[in-house]
């Protein structure tokens, strides 16, 4: 199969899910577990463990193998894992690509280098290198506010000639850019939105033709983001131009800072802190 003649796997929204800690510091899988199942009883398309919310840069080998496998399990084939495995070296994101194509993943998503920042042709050559040693998707992941380098139009056209880089999860935060991908991306080549501040520009831009959503709204606002993504998937199929007649929900979230690993209650509706000082996510309910 060419590039140009793949279709999309991944689509819908997606939850950016996070990974919760006990206060010990150890990964809390009970918490872990539950989240994921009340994610697909919500009605989620689709898990991103081990990503930037998931805090997949501080995560230890086992901790990550760990998660991705619990996700997998739990999802139990109802919807796709997609899992975070990018870090700054080649070699480091080939071994976590192969654990989790060992745990059972569907697919991988890979950050671009960051504080290396690559040329153009040593970004191709990393993302070429992991797809060669792994038979998985690889749905490469741009977020220049916390890669320093933002891939661009032609660098992730280029990407998409890789076999087995089958799309992008943008979040670059401009919807010129993420139009004008999609306008010049290879049939099959899947095209995520993974900012929630743009989620109704990118979903209700029929130009665009997104697939989808991968945010780390959807971890509190899943019937929020479903209907998002429904809305707009329903207006391109009767033939609309745009939503501005629909009204959004609000993806409703908080910056929460911390240090230090910390316990996050199992119904998802306390602030979440991270190691690294992510952002959490709060939803009064």
């Amino acid at each position: 199969m060419t590039p140009n003649e793949r279709l999309p796997v991944f689509r819908g929204a997606m939850t950016a899910i996070v990974t919760p800690f006990l206060d010990d510091g150890a990964v809390d899988l009970a918490t872990f577990e539950t989240l994921v199942s009340w994610q697909i009883a919500c009605g989620i398309h689709g898990l991103v463990p081990c990503g930037t919310t998931g805090e997949g840069a501080t995560l230890r080998p086992e901790e990550h193998a760990l998660l991705i496998e619990t996700t997998v399990r739990t999802a139990s084939g109802r919807v796709p894992v997609l899992a975070g495995c990018g870090t700054n070296d080649t070699k480091t994101t080939i071994a976590g690509a192969e654990r989790a194509a060992k745990a059972g993943a569907d697919g991988l998503l890979v950050v671009t280098p960051y504080y290396n920042k690559p040329n153009r042709s040593g970004m191709l050559a990393h993302f070429a290198a992991i797809a060669r040693a792994v038979d998985l998707p690889i749905v490469a992941y741009n977020v220049p506010g916390r890669t320093g380098q933002n891939l661009g139009v032609e660098q992730t056209l280029a990407l998409s000639e890789i076999p087995g880089v089958v799309g992008v999860k943008e979040a670059a935060g401009n919807l010129e850019q993420l139009a004008a991908i999609v306008a010049g991306r290879p049939r099959g080549f899947a095209v995520l939105s993974g900012d929630d501040a743009l989620a109704l520009g990118a979903t209700s831009n029929v130009a665009a033709r997104i697939q989808g959503l991968a945010t780390p709204g959807a971890v509190v606002a899943s019937d929020a983001t479903l209907a998002l993504c429904r809305g707009a998937f329903i207006t391109r199929s009767l033939g609309e131009t745009d939503l501005s007649g629909v009204e959004a929900p609000a993806l409703l979230h908080e910056v929460v800072g911390g240090a230090g690993r910390t316990a996050v209650a199992a119904d998802a509706t306390k602030p979440m802190l991270g190691r690294d000082r992510e952002v959490g996510l709060l939803l009064d309910r």
